[in-house]
């Protein structure tokens, strides 16, 4: 495959009054963003001098997004973008973890930055005419092409894992595995017709931000939003004719719980609501079937394994066979899955350690070798999630090593308990983990939140698991809760959910 830069170039070329980038404040066509991102490759050379080295972005979802990720890639640099909504410690942590050189960010965010006070990185604010303003940098760079050398395994982008367990952890895209990685989402995820208009609801800085090469080289244009408002962005898709997005699990919900009767046909456009991050509800995933209509598909990935790994397109969602809804998708085409611990291949019935193979993978942990080798099993990264391959030779995700509950000598995968709680009348979300007792070696316990307008309570969901779930899977102690702890990236923190359950002091129950 062609490297990105030439990938760019052409696709810069082609569709030079395309708009490539908007936001609420402006947009930019192509032959801005080419002449845009060449400064900012000449202006982070001119910082950083000769041979690698990284930059970190905190600019959020704006323009200057696309034109940073477009500039780093000619610059031949290690892009690490790091989410906003971070806490200052999380913040200082990745800066100087990922040794980044410089560091472009908004002004807005200029308090998450207190206590930074490292001299080796060089900063440079948004909004900013200052002598290390970014558009001042900008206007005092060349406009001529960019294209430095690099190495094929030098870092191109650095994407840090959520960190819930311990710090966060760097994984590496090397120049050539993000052009495969970019290669395997135009291959078997986002067509010309879906990338024409790409809304990014979530933050760039992770999984959507994975979209904006592959969109960009389509001739699509990444519309960036500062926030997700399920009714704002309802609104948008008819105003813009937004053809593609990328959603989490929750968002799905506040959609449902937003939307008019007239918003059916005014998402006609939106032929690609892609969704992933975290299990989707077989309940959800029908309703917004059900209204929406299909226009959904799944994507199974990591920040060390880019998405798609296992897909789930249109027509599968189309057939409404619950066992295809409540799996994670099938092996895309070029990316080989293995299940642990003998790397066997995933045939009907088997269950096992997700494992990953391809040249799309990271290449390590910055900086952490240890971590890296512990990752990989003969070439294949063990991604931690428990498969078991249904119908037709989709996995399904039945949960974390890491999160297993051994009760009573017997294995629970808190994401088997999850599916059967969610499918209870009255409740709209559940979170199930583990907490010591003396008699089982551990309990299984639930927290829920109930659906708007419910009453459901501990004896209902007690019954409705009698008959849908074996006795020593069933939940020992209950709590509702208004909502889940999340992330940054909007996934439930488990083990903080675990540990306001051990702080309220609920007592154990039985266990049959």
């Amino acid at each position: 495959m062609e490297d990105l830069v030439t990938l760019i170039e052409s696709a810069e070329a082609v569709y030079a009054s395309r708009c490539a980038a908007s936001d609420a404040r402006r947009q930019l066509d192509f032959a801005s963003v080419a002449e845009r991102s060449n400064r900012f490759a000449h202006a982070m050379r001119a910082l950083t001098g000769d041979g690698p080295a990284n930059v970190a972005l905190l600019i959020g979802n704006r323009v200057e997004a696309v034109e940073t990720d477009i500039g780093l890639i000619k610059a031949g640099l290690g892009r690490v973008s790091i989410n906003p909504r971070l806490a200052p410690d999380e913040i200082a942590y990745i800066l100087g973890n990922s040794e980044a050189r410089v560091l472009v960010y908004d002004p807005k965010y200029r308090d998450a930055l207190d206590g930074w006070n490292d001299l080796q990185t060089t900063l440079v604010a948004l909004d900013d005419a200052g002598v290390r303003g970014y558009e001042s940098l900008l206007s005092s760079a060349s406009a001529k092409t960019a294209r430095y050398v690099r190495g094929r395994d030098e870092p191109s982008l650095i994407m840090y894992t959520s960190g819930t367990t311990g710090r966060p952890k760097g994984a590496v895209w090397t120049f050539a595995s993000r052009a495969q990685a970019v290669r395997n989402m135009l291959l078997n995820e986002l067509d010309s017709n879906a990338a024409r208009v790409m809304a990014h609801v979530g933050s760039v800085s992770h999984g959507s931000g994975s979209k904006i090469v592959p969109v960009y080289l389509r001739g699509g244009r990444s519309l960036l939003l500062r926030r997700f408002d399920p009714s704002e962005f309802l609104q948008l898709v008819r105003r813009e004719s937004v053809t593609a997005t990328f959603l989490v699990p929750t968002m799905i919900q506040m959609l449902l719980d937003a939307a008019r009767p007239e918003d059916r046909d005014g998402v006609a456009s939106l032929i690609h609501a892609a969704y992933g991050g975290a299990k989707m509800p077989v309940a959800l995933i029908e309703n917004a079937l059900d209204f929406f209509g299909d226009r959904f598909v799944q994507v199974y990935g990591s920040c060390e394994a880019p998405h798609p790994v296992l897909y789930l397109d249109r027509s599968d969602h189309a057939r409404r066979d619950s066992d295809v809804l409540n799996s994670s998708g099938r092996p895309v085409i070029g990316v080989p899955v293995r299940l642990g611990p003998d790397l066997s291949m995933p045939v009907e019935g088997t269950e096992g350690e997700v494992m990953i193979g391809g040249p799309h993978l990271f290449r390590g942990y910055f900086g952490d070798p240890t971590a890296t080798e512990e990752s990989f099993l003969d070439g294949f990264y063990r991604t931690g999630d428990i498969g078991r391959v249904v119908v037709d030779g989709v996995v399904e995700i039945i949960g974390r090593a890491k999160d297993l509950i051994i009760s009573g000598g017997y294995n629970v995968y808190p994401a088997e308990v999850e599916r059967v709680l969610t499918e209870c009348p009255g409740v709209a979300q559940a979170c199930v983990y583990g907490i010591p007792d003396d008699r089982w070696g551990e309990m299984v316990c639930a927290a829920l939140v109930r659906a708007a307008g419910a009453a459901v309570n501990d004896d209902d969901i007690v019954g409705y698991c009698n008959d849908r779930i074996a006795g020593y899977k069933r939940p020992r102690a209950i709590r509702f809760v208004d909502e889940f702890p999340l992330g940054s990236t909007n996934k439930v923190l488990r083990d903080e959910v675990r540990r306001m359950h051990e702080t309220a002091g609920d007592q154990s129950g039985s266990q049959s």
